[in-house]
């Protein structure tokens, strides 16, 4: 069983700082033309009337932040999910984009479902689960995925951005990760130093076939087919799947709120914690299934 190390903890915070602070690659960011001029904040749902016909319900609702906030809106819910009206009860929390329109007069609509809450629990719940099962282990474990997040958006994204070398830049991230990951799990000993040796290797192989066999074949490697393979296999395969997204949010500087309730993020999110979730359980549940039969 692992011991708990101090030293691991003060690394791995050691490593955010650096990482979160100090990222080496700069881009120009914009948000004016990705919202075209609308403001978008967060509402409280006060009440819903129901419509008796096949038109969508109407939703009063309290902006609760910004310049229009305590300000009060009737809107109609335009918000579908599974091509259905998504239902909305009072007190959820919605955003709503706001716009002057030519004679200034303000143009009100429903845009999207406050999810932050719901995955907060779900990720808690990932995080705790994780810490019961596995221990201090667990704990090494999250502290190493939120290093490893940390590394994908603050230096991978940033620098394929700036319009460095995919296959490049991967590889460095990819060594980054696997040596500090590696480190935070099991500290520095005989091996950690022989696993770091194997995924120095595998990784470098893997980027030289990639670029050789590129030109070989006589294709475009895009970035988020080298990126989504590699950080898929050492990460999330949520990261993966959505890197080209969350490339476009980061180049026009995005709010996180408003990324993260996004309906196909929050899918992303869902499925990647759920499996995770499945795969911690099935340990426990395989050791009582095999109890159960003696």
């Amino acid at each position: 069983m692992s011991k708990f190390s101090l030293s691991r903890i003060i690394l791995t915070f050691f490593l955010l700082f650096l990482v979160l602070n100090f990222s080496p690659f700069n881009f120009s960011k914009t948000n004016d033309e990705f919202f075209n001029n609308k403001t978008i904040c967060k509402a409280l749902v006060e009440s819903v009337i129901n419509s008796d016909s096949d038109q969508n319900s109407r939703v009063k609702v309290l902006v609760s932040e910004g310049k229009y906030k305590n300000k009060e809106f009737t809107l109609d819910n335009s918000l579908v999910v599974n091509d259905r009206e998504l239902i909305l009860r009072p007190n959820d929390y919605v955003q709503i984009s706001i716009s002057d329109d030519i004679n200034g007069e303000l143009n009100v609509k429903m845009y999207n479902y406050i999810r932050t809450k719901h995955i907060f629990f779900l990720v808690s719940f990932f995080i705790l689960l994780v810490i019961v099962i596995a221990g201090i282990k667990g704990l090494y474990a999250v502290l190493s995925i939120a290093f490893n997040i940390s590394v994908i958006y603050m230096i991978l994204l940033p620098g394929l951005l700036s319009g460095y070398s995919p296959i490049a830049l991967t590889i460095i991230c990819c060594l980054i990760i696997s040596f500090s990951s590696l480190i935070i799990q099991n500290g520095l000993n005989k091996k950690t130093i022989s696993c770091l040796i194997g995924t120095l290797g595998g990784v470098i192989i893997a980027g030289l076939v990639t670029y050789v066999m590129s030109n070989s074949l006589q294709v475009s490697i895009k970035n988020e087919d080298v990126i989504g393979t590699m950080t898929n296999t050492l990460i999330l395969a949520y990261v993966g799947s959505s890197m080209v997204t969350l490339m476009i949010f980061l180049g026009y500087n995005i709010n996180f709120s408003y990324l993260i309730n996004l309906q196909d993020i929050s899918v992303e999110i869902l499925r990647s914690l759920a499996g995770s979730i499945g795969i911690i359980l099935s340990v426990p549940i395989t050791i009582f299934a095999r109890a159960c039969m003696d």
